[in-house]
């Protein structure tokens, strides 16, 4: 009989690392150019939001540039994922 000397791992894939917004930007441009979205449409919504919340976009967008060293776009369009209202209503 034989033996091995190789020891036994287990079968673990990798941890997944969390999305940041470089991929959230990717998706969205995949999904424009496949036609399933338009990547300026969230701008339009914000030119209608009221002036305090428009405000408060470009204060978090701002602070996320500068404290999180995202570029500007990624940083836009993450707080407007943050502060964009529910279908219920704010």
């Amino acid at each position: 009989m034989r033996s091995t000397n190789r020891k036994s791992q287990p079968n673990t894939r990798p941890a997944r690392r969390p999305l940041g917004a470089t991929d959230v930007l990717r998706s969205v441009s995949t999904r424009r150019k496949s036609g399933q979205g338009n990547k300026e449409c969230w701008r339009l919504e914000i030119e209608r939001w009221p002036k305090d919340l428009r405000d408060d976009w470009e204060e978090r967008a701002a602070i996320i540039e500068y404290c999180g060293g995202e570029p500007r776009a990624a940083a836009e369009w993450l707080a407007y994922q943050q502060l964009k209202p529910t279908e219920g209503g704010r």
